[in-house]
C-alpha cells in the first residue's frame, strides 16, 4: 500500500508540474506583447503590432499598465483611447479581453 501511495503522489506531482510549466502571468504576457510592439521599426505595420499587443493582453487594466511604460508610443494618446479606437476598427480584436472590457464600460 505504501508503494502505491508513493506512486500516486509522484504521478500527481508530475501532472501539477506539467500544468504549471505552461502558465505565464497574464500581466507579464501583456508586458511582453507591448514591449514587442514598441520595438518594431516605425516604418513597418504599426497597426498590426498594436493590434497584436492588445490581443496579447487579458484585460484593459493590463493593457493600460503595460502601455504606460511607453508614454510616447502613441503620440501622447491615452492607452485607453488607443484601445478604444483599435477595438472599434479591428474585427480581429472583437474577442479580446481588452475590447470586452471596453464594451462593458
Amino acid at each position: 500500500m505504501g508503494a502505491a501511495m508513493a506512486l500516486a503522489a509522484g504521478l500527481l506531482g508530475a501532472v501539477v508540474s506539467a500544468c504549471g510549466m505552461g502558465y505565464q502571468d497574464p500581466q507579464a504576457a501583456c508586458d511582453q506583447a507591448v514591449a514587442a510592439a514598441m520595438a518594431i521599426d516605425p516604418r513597418s505595420d504599426t497597426v498590426r503590432s498594436i493590434d497584436g499587443a492588445i490581443a496579447g493582453c487579458a484585460s484593459l487594466e493590463a493593457w493600460v499598465s503595460a502601455a504606460q511604460r511607453y508614454p510616447d508610443a502613441f503620440g501622447g494618446q491615452d492607452p485607453t483611447a488607443v484601445a478604444h479606437e483599435r477595438c472599434g476598427t479591428s474585427t480581429a480584436l472583437a474577442g479580446s479581453g481588452v475590447c470586452a472590457d471596453l464594451q462593458g464600460d
